[in-house]
């Protein structure tokens, strides 16, 4: 049964009550569509031995219960395509869908967001159910409610940070995360970018990105009301100053208690620093670490010339912990277990923390976790050092690409394997990079921008060598490495001990070696190629009369055999009639797209070959129009990969505008795919 329908069919079976107008609205459809769905699911029925849904003379569903019995408990063999992810990885996301989405979900609603098939989420609702329990947390279901995660809500909120430091390990961890978000990334990067102005600190490259989709899916939890305004963490640090001064900071529109107010700002507070001060006095904190470091003293026999500047500065570093600690915030993974193990140093420094520890476990009530007493240990060394920082601080990079989401989630993909030096935090539009530019220290981008910040115009698909002389510049330009000077040295090594015959081969090749130390290898990710998200019966040849007929045109078959819906059509018709429009590759081909909310269905590709270009707004003869329908926006990279490709490979373009059939035209990009044999990391 196709994906909407199971979504319909889930809807009537838990809400027999609805009307044909109720499931019309919800699922954006015609009332034509919604009877050709009817009739489909009727048939599937049939075909499974199973009674039909019938309407009463009200309008209302009847939905006997075999159906609903099948529904709830028959399991399908057959897999979702093109979705690799380890199970781990599944029980982190579906624990994360339960949290912070709104909708009442089914079966169907999980093993959709999932990918894989029923008998799969099955048994993943299994180990969610022990995964839960292991944290004092229930997994339910009910007709009325679907399955949802029964327990305390602050239990429930710490289980949503940590499932957001175990995602992030994961390589499509991050995109999946952001993909559930209620909230526009950029809106969360801003925000947390002014509390950092305000408090007058740096948040380490880790902090700042877990920050980021902790606030993020926080706020989309409290946007759900699945916490029903409980006072889950109210009055626990309202009567600080810190919570005064970050309060009026938060949007309003993000609340929904003053719990959710208290537990943003006990966030913000417990995160990493590589620089700042307190700001506030803390007299008992201050009485803990001053003991702490005389008996420091006493133990290692080092003496600390400006006590009161220590201090000063360990106590910016303990506060964020203190509040860890406290309220049971303790972030399992802070990343320096693999410095202990490397350095003996540390290792002694940790055995002189266990013993000056008992303060801070007074002053706190608690036993202080081991990777914290990591964390101290490490502070009380960088700080003898006259330097605090755990983390080296990395520039912050937005990217800007105008081709629209998908070549600028492609671009943002591949600048964070080719830099792994920089923090790439978000891929935005032109307009919201000009509102938050203030955000970032780099920017890379497809069109010249008005902003402070050290910019990049690059092409969105880089050839390897483009990519090499990007490096190469970049690098030298912030400082991570002088490759220049590298580069001389060798070549002057080089001379004294060999005769060069090719200066100029010599040079490219370490500068190529040199620019290429630190790229990150990505796993290699299964993705479909782009054949297998087209098909000849998507692939028009014909002509129009203008552009607006053209793309209505393009579309056409994608409503057809239900890959989007209304939404989607009216979407792209606006966005291309935008000033500001550049979802194209080339000057030649349109790739019209939006978001999987505005009525995208299913993964696919549609093609329509003008015989005769129509002008577009921007002036551009356009010769294939490409609307793009991704549903799920991990799935598409390497066909759009190929697409850019075949644009580029004038040969293939001209056999591909000469097609004179969707089957011939499908047949020439299986053939480009023969030959280039190209896999996308």
């Amino acid at each position: 049964m196709k994906k909407r329908n199971l979504q319909i069919l889930s809807e009537i079976i838990r809400h027999p009550n609805l009307k044909s107008g109720d499931l019309e609205k919800q699922f954006k459809i015609t009332r034509r569509q919604l009877a050709y769905a009817l009739a489909q699911i009727n048939q599937e029925l049939v075909d499974h031995q199973l009674p039909k849904i019938t309407r009463t003379p009200r309008g209302e569903f009847v939905t006997p219960s075999e159906v609903a019995d099948f529904f709830n408990v028959q399991a399908t063999e057959a897999p979702q395509p093109y979705v690799y992810r380890e199970e781990d990885e599944r029980i982190l996301l579906i624990c994360l869908y339960l949290l912070v989405s709104d909708e009442l979900l089914s079966l169907v609603h999980i093993y959709d967001f999932s990918g894989v098939s029923r008998t799969t989420t099955s048994a993943d609702l299994k180990a969610v159910g022990r995964f839960l329990e292991e944290r004092q947390l229930t997994l339910k279901y009910t007709r009325q409610a679907g399955y949802f995660i029964a327990g305390s809500e602050q239990v429930m909120r710490n289980l949503l940070n940590y499932l957001v430091t175990q995602l992030l390990t994961y390589d499509d961890g991050r995109s999946s995360v952001e993909q559930l978000g209620k909230v526009p990334t950029e809106q969360v990067i801003h925000f947390i970018h002014k509390i950092e102005n305000v408090r007058n600190v740096t948040y380490s490259d880790e902090s700042f990105s877990f920050l980021m989709l902790a606030v993020l899916m926080n706020v989309t939890r409290n946007l759900s009301h699945r916490a029903k305004d409980t006072p889950y963490f109210e009055h626990q640090i309202s009567d600080t100053q810190e919570f005064a001064q970050l309060k009026p900071l938060i949007p309003q529109s993000w609340l929904t208690s003053d719990s959710d107010a208290e537990w943003l700002v006990i966030l913000l507070l417990s995160a990493n620093t590589i620089r700042g001060d307190v700001g506030v006095a803390d007299q008992a904190l201050v009485a803990a670490i001053r003991t702490m470091v005389a008996k420091f003293e006493q133990q290692t026999f080092i003496k600390v010339a400006d006590q009161d500047d220590f201090v000063k500065r360990l106590l910016a570093h303990l506060r964020p912990a203190i509040f860890r600690v406290r309220y049971g915030l303790h972030l399992r993974d802070i990343g320096i277990g693999q410095v202990m193990a490397a350095d003996p140093r540390h290792r002694f420094l940790v055995d002189t923390i266990d013993a000056i520890i008992e303060p801070l476990e007074k002053l706190t009530g608690k036993t202080i976790p081991e990777d914290e007493r990591n964390l101290i240990a490490f502070y009380f060394d960088g700080e003898l050092e006259k330097s605090a920082d755990l983390h080296v601080s990395k520039e912050r990079a937005a990217v800007v690409c105008t081709n629209g989401l998908i070549v600028s989630k492609l671009m943002i993909q591949n600048l964070r394997r080719l830099f792994p030096e920089i923090s790439f935090l978000s891929a935005t539009s032109a307009r919201e990079f000009e509102h938050f530019s203030g955000d970032y220290d780099l920017v890379f981008t497809t069109v010249p921008l008005k902003t402070s910040a050290r910019q990049y115009i690059i092409h969105p698909l880089l050839s390897e060598d483009e990519q090499v002389q990007l490096r190469y510049r970049v690098l030298n330009d912030i400082g991570v490495k002088n490759i220049q000077t590298g580069i001389s040295a060798l070549t002057a090594i080089v001379r004294k001990h060999a005769k060069i015959t090719d200066s100029a081969g010599l040079d490219h090749a370490l500068r190529r070696f040199l620019a290429d130390q630190g790229v990150e290898d990505l796993p290699e990710v299964h993705q479909p190629r782009l054949s297998a998200l087209t098909a000849p019966n998507l692939i028009q040849i014909g002509q129009s009369r203008d552009w607006q007929n053209a793309l209505q045109q393009a579309i056409e078959p994608l409503e057809r055999l239900d890959y989007v819906t209304d939404p989607f059509r009216q979407t792209l018709i606006d966005e291309t009639a935008a000033a500001d429009n550049y979802s194209f590759i080339g000057t030649e081909v349109a790739i019209p797209h939006t978001v999987p909310e505005n009525g995208v269905l299913n993964n696919g590709f549609a093609f329509y070959i003008l015989k005769q270009p129509v002008i577009y707004p921007n002036g551009f003869h356009i010769r294939m129009i490409v609307p793009i329908a991704v549903k799920d926006t991990d799935q598409h990279l390497q066909a759009i990969q190929e697409l850019s490709e075949i644009i580029a490979d004038t040969t293939t373009l001209k056999q591909l505008l000469n097609a004179k059939s969707g089957q011939q035209a499908y047949e020439i990009l299986q053939r480009y795919e023969s030959k280039s044999g190209a896999n996308l990391k």
